[in-house]
């Protein structure tokens, strides 16, 4: 594999308290990223992944080891040569006074232009190709602060690309944003380094988005250890479980999502029929306390059928007759008759 974009060797990030002491959150800390590659960095509440989003980018000092961007050292990198290697997203929402998308995504080009510099051709056409790479081109002419909270987030990435760096990172970008947009948001970065090779790091809180879109997970605990791997093999080794664990819910490894913990189920039953409607009948048996077993010889069977777009369940208690419904309501109605 090339050289990484960004490395960490032997890093401890934290800060410095009033008497000078430092607040480790994480320590030992060797990473790697490379281009055309999408990581995320994942963990629970305070675990510190902003403080090594910040530490990365150089907002913030290390306390110990080092930071390489490109196999130079990122403290020996001034400001000027820095933006022209890294691109940064914050959370926090950028007031950009009356300026258009266009002039927005156009500042992304300051590192080579300079304040006052004038947009040379080249500029011109890299400021196109992040409109176009973000599909915000469309509306270019409009002001910023006319736009949804989605649509400036695709702004504020369009300025990244606009800076033409290979490492942008990303701190919490779908923040605020709805579940539309988060997927739209996740889709876009994972294209965007698959097909322009650029390395992408990005902080969230967005697990199941993560989990489907990340080619490998940060994952950070509190205790300050951080664990690397595909989200594949980190939800099958239990790390990811690990890290999130709380009372009253569960990861479910066979759903990739968490589901919250019933006690003493009220019924048992077997649940038959196409995968995707087996998972959300499920889904529903569960909230209700209903466990759903592996074996068919409980008392209570459930056939789910689907024909065009009609779906019935059948529910088949210890009876002669058979009741159907054409609902998730109507069968927990019916169920609740039952057990009742």
């Amino acid at each position: 594999m090339n050289q990484p974009v960004i490395k960490t060797i032997d890093l401890s990030v934290g800060y410095r308290l009033k008497n000078k002491a430092a607040k480790i959150v994480g320590t030992s800390l060797n990473l790697e990223l490379h281009k055309g590659e999408m990581v995320c960095l994942l963990g629970p509440n305070g675990a510190g992944k902003s403080t090594l989003m910040r530490t990365l980018s150089g907002l913030q000092p290390t306390l110990t080891g080092s930071v390489e961007i490109n196999g130079i050292p990122l403290s020996t990198i001034d400001a000027a040569a820095l933006a022209r290697q890294l691109s940064l997203v914050l959370t926090e929402r950028i007031e950009v006074g009356n300026l258009s998308v266009q002039e927005v995504v156009a500042l992304g080009r300051i590192p080579y232009t300079g304040w006052l510099g004038k947009l040379s051709d080249t500029d011109k056409q890299k400021v196109e190709w992040a409109l176009e790479a973000t599909e915000t081109s469309v509306f270019r002419s409009q002001k910023m602060n006319n736009l949804s909270d989605g649509e400036r987030q695709k702004v504020m990435l369009a300025r990244a690309l606009a800076q033409d760096t290979d490492l942008i990172l990303l701190d919490e970008p779908t923040a605020h944003l709805d579940l539309p947009s988060r997927v739209e948001i996740m889709q876009l970065l994972h294209n965007l380094a698959r097909q322009h090779q650029k390395a992408i790091l990005l902080s969230t809180h967005e697990l199941d988005l993560a989990l489907q879109a990340a080619d490998r997970l940060w994952l950070m605990k509190k205790n300050g250890a951080l664990m690397v791997g595909t989200p594949e093999d980190m939800v099958l080794n239990g790390s990811f479980e690990d890290a999130f664990a709380r009372p009253g819910f569960y990861f479910d490894k066979n759903s990739g999502g968490f589901n919250i913990h019933r006690h003493s189920p009220i019924a048992e039953v077997a649940l038959s029929g196409p995968q995707h409607l087996v998972f959300w009948t499920r889904r529903a048996l569960q909230r209700e306390g209903i466990s759903v077993a592996s074996h068919s010889d409980c008392s209570l069977q459930i056939t789910v059928s689907e024909k065009q777009d009609h779906i019935t369940w059948k529910l088949m208690p210890d009876s002669k007759d058979s009741l159907h419904t054409t609902s998730i309501a109507g069968l927990l109605m019916e169920i609740r008759r039952f057990l009742s």
